[in-house]
């Protein structure tokens, strides 16, 4: 979320707070950003990506109905069959039963459904990024 007052621009990706080249976060936490790598978007954004994607879930499953109910269905999924964990986390030859099968194919069809939501969000949250980048070097 972008926001301005008194002509100082500030934004908010996170849970942070982003004013001038200082990043303000929960707590207090602050950390300092240096004015060169400001004008390296594509190494700051390396640099932050697993957070960003990680602070999209996290908000996703505290604000998204739909996106809870399909993520607490599929960790019961993972608890009712631990076959799942086996096919996703481990190697070789499994066997399944049709009821394993049929829980399988519901555990992928709602990870798919849920990867597509946090894609949506990640594009959503590029363009405001990108609002903010660019009001940020005065090209808007």
């Amino acid at each position: 979320m972008i926001y301005e007052s008194d002509d100082r621009t500030f934004a908010v990706f996170g849970g942070r707070r982003y004013l001038g080249d200082t990043q303000y976060g929960k707590d207090g936490y602050y950390m300092s950003i240096e004015h060169d790598n400001y004008y390296n978007l594509t190494e700051r954004l390396d640099d932050v990506f697993e957070e960003i994607d990680s602070d999209i879930c996290t908000d996703l499953r505290e604000n998204n109905e739909e996106y809870t109910r399909m993520w607490r269905e599929t960790l019961k999924l993972l608890d009712d069959f631990t076959i799942i964990r086996q096919i996703t986390e481990t190697e070789g030859a499994v066997n399944l039963t049709a009821e394993e099968h049929r829980a399988l194919s519901r555990y992928l069809s709602l990870k798919n459904d849920m990867e597509n939501m946090e894609r949506k969000q990640i594009y959503f949250r590029g363009h405001m990024d990108g609002y903010a980048y660019l009001k940020k070097i005065g090209a808007i």
